[in-house]
């Protein structure tokens, strides 16, 4: 299983190469690959997960542990923000790829930048009257500062897919800002993405302001599949929603 893993990130990663280096059969690129530090160091991990909650589709990606170097604490109990952005800069620099982060409560005492290329993927049930699981974020950042920075800032042709959103010191009987759980924002060159920022298959449980979509312009923005009941905005978007069933 390990070999064909690295075979289809290989496959993966040669549509990024240059026209020269696509002409070579993909036994001798994958060869290639494999010898480069970036990739090598990572490689063995690249692999085919089955989530636990059903899903439409596999996916091959890296581990939050082998992505982030370290064990990533799963319990709620330990600050996992810097973890995660590590894991998220070394995909990014290779190029982007998808990221695997299975069932648990993830504590969170900053914000996240999930950049170009990156899909971060959980582990998502649809919340239709069970208690809430799978992957699950509690954010304790941004606590009644509505400008601070959002939880997560999501740039061109990246996805976050799979999430359930909370705020644990959030209270519905006194209720105070925070800022967006999730905004849309251009490329870090200040482009608009030839592709889709996505947002996928989301549980805002209790968050203030839930998706920011419009106040920095985006291109082709899309965000399906989102549930929860935010307490003051769900969606904020630029001009026009188009609903469709693509998603």
């Amino acid at each position: 299983m390990g070999s064909r893993n690295q075979y289809l990130q290989a496959k993966y990663i040669f549509v990024k190469l240059p026209l020269i280096l696509r002409s070579l059969p993909l036994s001798i690129l994958f060869g290639i690959l494999i010898s480069c530090p970036a990739f090598s160091q990572t490689s063995g991990a690249w692999r085919l997960f089955e989530t636990k909650h059903p899903v439409d589709k596999k996916l091959v990606a890296l581990h939050i542990n082998d992505a982030a170097g370290e064990v990533v604490d799963s319990s709620g109990s330990i600050d996992v923000t810097g973890a995660f952005q590590k894991a998220i800069d070394l995909v990014f620099g290779m190029g982007g790829g998808a990221i695997y982060v299975p069932e648990g409560r993830y504590r969170f005492d900053g914000s996240l930048i999930i950049k170009e290329g990156i899909n971060l993927r959980g582990d998502f049930i649809v919340p239709e009257g069970q208690p809430v699981s799978g992957t699950i974020f509690e954010v304790y950042s941004g606590r009644n500062s509505p400008a601070s920075n959002p939880f997560i800032t999501i740039r061109g042709c990246a996805t976050l897919d799979g999430f359930t959103i909370w705020y644990p010191e959030q209270d519905a009987a006194s209720i105070v800002p925070y800022p967006p759980s999730i905004q849309f924002v251009r490329n870090s060159n200040g482009r608009y993405s030839k592709h889709a920022t996505r947002v996928r298959c989301i549980n805002l449980v209790n968050s203030y302001f839930g998706i920011d979509i419009g106040i920095i312009n985006t291109a082709i923005p899309q965000a399906c599949h989102i549930y929860g009941s935010p307490l003051k905005t769900g969606l904020r978007h630029c001009s026009k929603i188009n609903w469709h069933s693509l998603c």
